[in-house]
């Protein structure tokens, strides 16, 4: 189900004002640290027909918040998408106009929000498919207002693939794209500062809003291949209206992470272990993450064999960004014993509080 629940619609029971997860449906995130909910839908007290009496009963349960969806999809693709559509295309609106509660974002309690079809239809044009490739930026301008659920986020989805073998079970299962999505400052149509970015290498939906901090205006949406499996991968980005593409506004750089940079809480959305920059090193390197809650913060650099060849200690963190190069984590391309490491590919592990990621190094010499 790891592998193959990264395509599905994973739903959950919520109260009717769709911002609280019932008992009965289990929270995120998976085992493997998977986001979970993807959205919630009502599933309580429903009153549906029944085999028992001939009549009608009610229930509850992450089944009828199932129907909800379900009900809701067939509406769109019958009355608004035109053959041709993904399945993605459709994630991706409905997830980017569902109604969010305080705190945005994706959260264990509801997911990314409750279904609005409403606003799912009002914004059933504002999408596009495009290809990315590794090391590749595709950028789109446009309009974004905090204030305006329908006009303060983008969302980014695409599938994980796997080889299909007919009616019989799948011959092998393709490693997951790591695509990210961040969200720049564009007044007067110069690139500045980063407004906040979602970088999940475990997850094919990332979503990026504007906090209630950031005054509306224009802003740059750029989708960023960090990794792609097989050169190229189709994703779907749906924005608010207006948002049209642009040609590099500015050369895309690994130390995208040296911006000018807002220490606010409200804008760290979740936890972040972000790519290091330079990359490859050379051999010293920073490694940039931001932390939604204060922890203590560890990271240990592994060899290609899992051996831990480093640890870095980096002391009780207060929530905020940490991506500079007085912030982020520094790494001097040498073990524990001072020995500078051999060339070759690293992972660096980060522990904070109950948040753990990876990422990986190339070291030259």
């Amino acid at each position: 189900m790891e592998h193959t629940s990264y395509n599905a619609f994973v739903v959950g029971n919520s109260n009717d004002s769709g911002n609280q997860l019932d008992g009965q449906s289990s929270r995120g995130p998976t085992p493997s640290g998977r986001k979970k909910p993807d959205v919630v839908a009502p599933g309580l007290d429903i009153t549906s027909t029944s085999n028992l009496n001939g009549w009608w009963h009610e229930d509850g349960g992450t089944s009828y918040s199932c129907a909800h969806v379900a009900g809701a999809m067939l509406l769109y693709l019958d009355y608004i998408m035109g053959a041709g559509n993904s399945a993605e295309t459709f994630k991706a609106i409905l997830i980017n106009t569902v109604n969010q509660p305080a705190g945005s974002g994706w959260n264990s309690g509801f997911g990314w929000g409750a279904i609005n079809l409403t606003r799912a239809y009002q914004n059933r044009s504002y999408w596009r498919t495009l290809s990315v490739s590794q090391g590749q930026s595709v950028w789109y301008k446009g309009t974004m207002d905090p204030n305006d659920a329908a006009k303060n986020r983008a969302t980014l989805v695409w599938q994980s693939h796997v080889s299909y073998n007919g009616a019989n079970h799948p011959t092998g299962y393709l490693a997951l794209s790591d695509i990210d999505l961040r969200l720049w400052d564009y007044t007067n149509n110069v690139k500045g500062q980063l407004i906040t970015m979602s970088e999940s290498y475990i997850d094919n939906i990332e979503q990026v809003q504007m906090s209630s901090w950031w005054p509306a205006g224009q802003v740059l949406v750029e989708v960023h291949g960090y990794w792609v499996n097989g050169g190229t991968e189709w994703v779907t980005l749906a924005t608010p209206a207006g948002f049209t593409q642009v040609t590099n506004p500015a050369p895309a750089r690994p130390d995208f992470a040296k911006e000018t940079l807002r220490k606010h809480q409200g804008d760290i959305l979740e936890s972040s272990l972000h790519p290091n920059y330079p990359n490859p090193s050379n051999p010293e390197t920073w490694i940039p993450y931001t932390l939604k809650e204060a922890a203590d913060v560890v990271i240990e650099i592994y060899n290609v064999r899992g051996e831990v060849v480093r640890e870095l200690k980096l002391g009780h963190k207060s929530p905020g960004w940490y991506l500079l190069d007085s912030g982020a984590a520094y790494f001097d391309g040498r073990n524990a014993a001072g020995d500078a490491l051999a060339s070759g590919v690293y992972f660096y592990h980060i522990k904070a509080g109950d948040f753990v990621a990876t990422r990986s190094l190339v070291l030259r010499k």
